[in-house]
């Protein structure tokens, strides 16, 4: 058991009741929102599906509760896509307090990185193995209602990984499974192609990459992360490399040290990605140390800046680290430890932990399963917490109180 905090305690705001464990949370992109989510057994009880739920800050008030299709929740809550069947490929979006969808289709979509931009995936058909394909895709701002541009410069087989913050970029998968290629949207041109290369210190990841994403609020840092995968001399050591895009050069590599790799997350929802958060708009990068796939093997947060690679903090958690998350702006990083409702917050720079949260006496005393932090503060006052028991709560950081 890790000892009690001995930093200041943040300061309980509101309480959102729900019947079900929580698994994750996260702030809308101007912060007047929450979005939850729990993992639930479907009606034969042989399954389980993710239900996401919206709750309006300021109220209190659910705005929506259901089934919610992969990437399909704008980033603003504004926009949703329910769940559809297997076999049902019409797609419906509604706006947050609608019963009527102000977009339909059949084919697939995906919001990403921009409030109110969404990537549709029409004409579906289906290949001999199964998988589906889709002759067309475009760009969609639900703010005008317009299509924005197609998507026909790209072949059919690159997967779109990422739409960068401001629209103008995409990040595409490449025949090969270890590279990867940005392409400028208005200028229909590839703009950057990220493969390895053994001409240079940071070669390049030598096994398939199964995450790649912009750094937070940048177009030009593009960060892959790789499978781990064990080889005569260990694992692959290279689990995260951090590319700029310009040079279309690596110029950061993310180690936990040794041969150990980003741990995988315990989450439902990001089961693909590592355990890892960004802080201070993509400038340092808080990591897990884990071996292999068995998760995280010490019970400490190390912190690296994303420009050089270069640790700069270790933060002692106590226990087992479960989940981390940064703030947007401001030089802070949370962790929570496996069954345990207390959360550390942490500050890069003074190496010092700053605040806490811990459960009120009016709730039951259950492990805390998330945290992520207000995006739209720039001091990052605003923490969301959500717990095993179905509460989701909203914390205000100790100096502001």
């Amino acid at each position: 058991m890790s000892a009690a905090p001995v930093s200041p305690a943040c300061k309980f705001i509101r309480r959102f009741r729900h019947d079900e464990p929580l698994w994750s949370g996260r702030f809308s992109t101007d912060g007047t929102r929450i979005v939850v989510q729990d993992t639930s057994f479907t009606k034969t009880g042989d399954d389980y599906c993710n239900r996401e739920y919206i709750w309006d800050i300021q109220t209190g008030d659910m705005l929506y509760g259901g089934s919610i299709a992969p990437r399909g929740c704008a980033v603003k809550c504004d926009y949703y896509v329910p769940e559809a069947a297997d076999d049902d490929l019409v797609q419906r979006v509604f706006k947050v307090g609608s019963s009527h969808p102000v977009l339909e289709f059949e084919g697939r979509i995906w919001f990403d990185a921009s409030p109110h931009l969404a990537v549709l995936h029409k004409e579906p058909y289906k290949l001999a193995n199964g998988s589906i394909l889709y002759k067309s895709r475009q760009l969609y701002n639900f703010e005008s209602g317009n299509i924005i541009c197609d998507l026909d410069f790209l072949s059919q087989i690159q997967l779109i990984k990422e739409l960068s913050y401001d629209g103008a970029y995409l990040l595409c998968s490449t025949e090969k499974s270890n590279e990867m290629s940005v392409w400028d949207i208005m200028a229909r041109k590839r703009i950057a192609h990220l493969a390895p290369s053994d001409k240079r210190a940071i070669k390049g990841h030598l096994d398939s990459i199964r995450r790649a994403m912009f750094l937070p609020g940048r177009r030009d840092r593009v960060m892959t992360i790789t499978n781990p995968r064990v080889y005569s001399d260990g694992l692959d050591p290279m689990a995260a490399i951090i590319w700029d895009v310009p040079t279309a050069q690596p110029i950061a590599q993310v180690l936990c040290g040794g041969d150990r790799t980003l741990a995988p997350s315990p989450h439902c929802n990001a089961c693909d990605i590592g355990s890892f958060a960004f802080a201070s708009n993509g400038t340092w990068i808080a990591a897990l140390r884990a071996d292999g796939y068995t998760g995280p093997t010490e019970t400490k947060m190390r912190v690296f800046h994303t420009h050089t690679g270069d640790e700069v903090a270790q933060f002692e958690i106590g226990q087992m680290p479960h989940h981390i998350a940064g703030a947007p702006n401001a030089p802070y990083v949370a962790a929570t430890t496996f069954q345990s409702p207390v959360v550390r917050i942490f500050e890069i720079g003074s190496n010092q932990e700053i605040a806490h949260c811990s459960a009120p006496a009016f709730m039951s005393d259950t492990p805390t399963t998330d945290v992520a932090f207000a995006p739209s503060s720039p001091d990052g006052q605003y923490i969301l917490t959500t717990h095993e028991d179905g509460d989701a709560v909203l914390w205000r950081m100790p100096h502001w109180v």
